[in-house]
């Protein structure tokens, strides 16, 4: 299991909001967990050193409002809140979007990192909304076997239904 480095999650975050399309808060989740699920089974190793935990709406990083509290600095990443249109409320949630306020630094990533990201990006915006995305995670072997709060174990990457 990777060791979790602030700066690499916050430049990976930084990648993901500059390359997924409406990057909101649920979706944000979503993409994570597949990014480190797909790292996992194909290297044995996490992308960012995530736990996950199954909630009611798909998986979703362990303690992710702490998470998100502190990489949220309005330097390098902020919140764009929307109002309260059809296409806020069509994505759930509470309307917002994680921006990037800069470019990621690609020294953080390994040429093979960098491939990951870009699929996880495109398997992302290859779904029509963030609930067809939440949605699809609760096919996941891991997310249906695993206690609503807790842990889902990294031995389901074998099981995942993204092939990247």
């Amino acid at each position: 299991m990777r060791a979790f480095d602030s700066d690499r999650m916050r430049e990976t975050v930084v990648y993901l909001a500059r390359h997924v399309h409406d990057l909101y808060r649920t979706k944000l989740n979503k993409v994570l967990f597949y990014l480190d699920f797909a790292a996992y089974r194909d290297s044995g190793e996490g992308f960012t050193g995530l736990r996950y935990a199954k909630a009611p709406f798909g998986p979703v990083p362990d303690r992710f409002e702490l998470l998100v509290a502190g990489l949220v600095d309005d330097e390098a990443l902020g919140t764009l809140r929307l109002p309260n249109h059809a296409h806020a409320l069509r994505e759930q949630g509470d309307g917002q979007v994680i921006v990037a306020g800069r470019a990621e630094d690609p020294i953080c990533f390994s040429a093979s990192d960098l491939s990951l990201l870009d699929a996880v990006c495109s398997f992302a915006n290859g779904f029509a909304s963030t609930s067809a995305l939440s949605e699809f995670s609760h096919g996941e072997r891991g997310w249906r076997e695993t206690e609503v709060g807790g842990i889902i174990s990294y031995g389901y990457a074998a099981h995942l239904l993204w092939a990247s």
